[in-house]
């Protein structure tokens, strides 16, 4: 699953071309496209060199991630255990493992909210801006989600060095062909990637800066000036992608998940390339989207997904549960939801949205009077 920009860096950074005889300097910021995101690097502090040094490492690092777990290169260890029979067991390599362990760990922290086996779905809900689109049959996506919630059933085994991933020997059949389970990770490769990524700050020796994947997982340290960013938060049903509160982001990571970049809207109804495990379909819960910051960015790539399939009342549950500690907010079709002190962010009143619980104990939620189930 494909994750969205639903979080700018607003503050203003003059992008200037280096140049340089010998060939050692590139801008900064650098700007490139990979694990189908628009990538912004930016640190100050040290020479153009090693700049360029630690812009190479990034993308190399992110291709290789990508390689390992594209759903859609033919050649990574996910595309060969989608196209394994089921029951097989399939070798992956370390990266591949790595990032199906979070998977799993995700997935049994959401109570399978968070799935990356909704596969199918994601295919049948994708369409080119001109192409005509027919919605999958409820029998189908019925079958879609048979073979998703037999994700649980999933296998990870490491003998002697080497790692597996042994799929469930489970089947359906769809217009007489046979399917058995297969994975989208997008949902939180960027995050795991993110991970890697602040590592290779303290690698490189960098204490400014940040790593924009996409606006869906941002790696962030301080400012140029030694200070925060201010970070703005993209209004989910603003025309004109203004955003509904501010807020900042110094040595931390964020995560966003949200419906309003990729999707379409067929005969009234909005598409959106979130799925929802427990429909198969792409989700109508009422929540528009979700970001979380602090933590474990690759969890969190899974958690904001997962609390858009949820919906409100399991969302607040699952956020006070599991992620009192971080930095929550949501927006859903009453308004605004946060675990997040007003001192801790700035709303545009003219988001056409309200806080609806302006307080916050402890990090836990509680919905105001002005909720509405």
């Amino acid at each position: 699953m494909k994750k969205l920009y639903a979080a700018i860096l607003s503050v203003l950074i003059a992008f200037t071309v280096l140049i340089c005889g010998c060939g050692t300097s590139i801008p900064n910021p650098f700007f490139f496209n990979a694990m189908h995101a628009d990538v912004t690097v930016t640190a100050h502090g040290k020479t153009d060199a090693d700049f360029k040094n630690f812009c190479v490492e990034i993308k190399e690092t992110l291709s290789a991630i990508e390689a390992s777990v594209s759903a859609t290169d033919q050649n990574s260890y996910v595309s060969k255990f989608n196209r394994a029979a089921a029951g097989e067991k399939v070798q992956l390599d370390k990266c591949a493992y790595d990032i199906l362990s979070l998977a799993k760990q995700a997935y049994e922290i959401t109570e399978g909210f968070y799935n990356p086996a909704v596969y199918y779905s994601v295919q049948a809900f994708t369409k080119d801006k001109n192409a005509p689109f027919t919605p999958p049959a409820t029998e189908v996506t019925d079958k879609y989600k048979q073979l998703a919630d037999m994700f649980g059933e999933l296998e990870l085994i490491v003998e002697n060095g080497a790692y597996y991933a042994v799929k469930p020997n489970f089947t359906v059949e769809i217009n007489g062909e046979t399917y058995s389970i297969k994975l989208d990770l997008g949902g939180i490769a960027k995050g795991y990637a993110a991970n890697v990524i602040n590592a290779l700050f303290a690698k490189h020796g960098y204490e400014t800066g940040y790593v924009n994947l996409g606006g869906s997982s941002i790696v962030c340290k301080s400012s140029k000036s030694g200070g925060a960013y201010t970070l703005g938060m993209t209004n989910p049903r603003s025309p004109t992608g203004d955003n509904y509160l501010t807020t900042t982001l110094q040595n931390d990571n964020l995560s966003t998940s949200g419906d309003y970049r990729n999707y379409f809207i067929h005969e009234g109804v909005r598409y959106c390339h979130i799925i929802d495990p427990t429909t198969a379909r792409p989700v109508q819960t009422g929540v528009y989207t979700a970001t979380v910051i602090g933590g474990d960015p690759a969890l969190n790539d899974a958690y904001t997904t997962a609390i858009m399939t949820m919906g409100t009342q399991k969302a607040v549950e699952f956020i006070n549960k599991n992620l009192s500690s971080s930095r929550v907010f949501f927006v859903c079709e009453e308004g605004i939801i946060t675990n997040v002190p007003p001192t801790g962010y700035t709303l545009n009143k003219n988001c056409g949205y309200a806080v609806i619980n302006e307080i916050s104990q402890d990090g836990k939620i509680i919905l105001g009077d002005n909720y509405v189930a």
